[in-house]
């Protein structure tokens, strides 16, 4: 998945559409890798957000200006 390296987060219907699968597809595809923490789920609203911890931790470090995950 390009996405999640490009990124730091995806959502179910980024994933679905960049892979040509259906959304329950993409979901369970999302929540396998947050179960083997490569991606952590947070939830806005009805939306859940797919962040790739390593790559935001190292935006993060780069930047100065957020707090790592």
């Amino acid at each position: 998945m390009y996405s999640i390296n490009k990124y730091p987060y995806t959502k179910i219907e980024f994933t679905a559409k960049e892979l040509n699968k259906t959304q329950q597809t993409a979901t369970k595809y999302l929540e396998e890798l947050t179960q083997r923490e490569l991606l952590r789920k947070i939830k806005k609203g009805k939306t859940n957000y797919y962040i790739n911890i390593e790559l935001f931790n190292i935006l993060v470090n780069v930047s100065g200006c957020l707090k790592p995950i």
